[in-house]
């Protein structure tokens, strides 16, 4: 689930630190236009890992199916060498159609503050065929981020949106097993916009979208019909100075089936 958030914050508060020395005042550190290819990097955290989240939280990601009870709750950490994530969800599902929400923070290394996180998402499960090895969904997502608040002491506050599109596909090693081990790779589209505003919102000064390509690699450990755990990488495309983004999640299925 974690992996949707640590995109957006990365290289703006980068830049933020980079201003801050040269704008010993601060009063204007949000004011002049960002260095473009420190920021891009920025772009990355919060909206990169839709593909990890509650919306494909299916067998195709390395979760559970929900043939095995059509309630999931689930929960993650996401983390590279700038930012922490860590986030919880619920998603309700059937053979073929699933849907979630999920809450979450964002800890940006060096910075005073939080990031709420506000997800949901939406997939459809392609192959239904819980018996075949191979599985195939397509899932969309959305996230919306608040604060941190007076960005390193600038009187301005964050907002950030992100959104993914794609396609997440697994092959099951031993389907007949109760217990089994499901290699993941999936590939979206994504996209992201960070805002910075005056405390009363009337100013913005900072505005910044993005749209790039994200590929998820993981693996499901599946140690009952309903219990998984899944680490992963994710890998942004086509953004200059991003990182990967390394992920641990779980998911555990309830209900009747």
């Amino acid at each position: 689930m974690g992996l949707r958030w640590l995109a957006s914050l990365d290289t703006f508060y980068e830049w933020v630190q980079m201003r801050e020395v040269r704008c010993p005042a601060r009063v204007n550190l949000l004011a002049s236009r960002p260095n473009g290819r420190v920021f891009r990097s920025a772009l990355v955290i919060i909206g990169s890992c839709v593909l990890a989240s509650g919306a494909s939280a299916q067998l195709c990601l390395g979760y559970p199916s929900f043939e095995e009870g059509r309630v999931q709750i689930g929960a993650g950490i996401s983390a590279n060498e700038r930012a922490t994530s860590f986030a919880a969800g619920v998603t309700l599902g059937s053979r073929s159609f699933f849907g979630g929400v999920s809450l979450g923070a964002l800890d940006q290394k060096g910075i005073g503050g939080q990031t709420l996180l506000f997800g949901a998402g939406l997939g459809y499960q392609l192959i239904r065929r819980t018996a075949s090895p191979f599985q195939l969904c397509l899932g969309a997502s959305g996230s919306i981020g608040t604060g941190p608040k007076n960005v390193a002491g600038s009187n301005r506050n964050a907002y950030s949106e992100s959104f993914v599109v794609g396609l997440s596909a697994a092959f099951v090693l031993n389907p007949g097993s109760v217990q089994k081990l499901v290699p993941t790779v999936g590939v979206g589209y994504a996209g992201n916009r960070f805002q910075a505003s005056r405390d009363d919102f009337a100013t913005t000064t900072f505005d910044r979208s993005d749209k790039f390509t994200v590929v998820d690699v993981g693996v499901g450990f599946l140690v009952t019909r309903r219990l998984a755990l899944r680490p992963s990488v994710t890998f942004p495309l086509g953004v200059e100075g991003s990182r990967p983004i390394f992920a641990l999640n779980g998911a555990l299925n309830v209900g009747g089936r």
